[in-house]
């Protein structure tokens, strides 16, 4: 079962690196919106229960994916505490960066998920065929 949660998990982020490395500019309006959004602390309720999830896979590269899945886990409770914060920092980063900046900010987050996608996607073929 945890092996499909985190292809899902995987499969998710892949759909949301093709999102912002083609489209930076919209993905940030996207990512703005939903930190603006009154239900935004929940996304830290979703962060700790993947990184739980990661933290306790066992397979392939299950070292790496535990230190994901714990970095993934800590960051929920921020989002929890310190939703403002992270709004100002939306705002913060719309008003310093230039839009080629925002760009480059964006697309770094983006293949940062691309190798995260990956890391999971060869764990999962790696344990669920051998």
């Amino acid at each position: 079962m945890i092996d499909y949660i985190v292809v899902s998990f995987a499969l998710i982020q892949g759909l949301i690196f093709f999102m912002e490395f083609f489209f930076p500019l919209k993905s940030f309006e996207l990512w703005k919106r939903w930190v603006f959004s009154k239900f935004f602390p929940s996304h830290g309720i979703v962060l700790i229960f993947i990184g739980i999830v990661l933290s306790i896979y066992k397979g392939y590269m299950s070292r790496i994916i535990f230190y994901i899945g714990l970095i993934i886990a800590l960051t929920g409770p921020l989002l929890l505490i310190y939703p403002e914060k992270i709004r100002s920092a939306f705002s913060d980063a719309e008003i310093t960066f230039s839009s080629g900046g925002l760009k480059g900010v964006i697309r770094f987050d983006a293949v940062i998920r691309l190798l995260l996608c990956v890391i999971l996607i060869i764990s999962f073929i790696r344990s669920f065929y051998n």
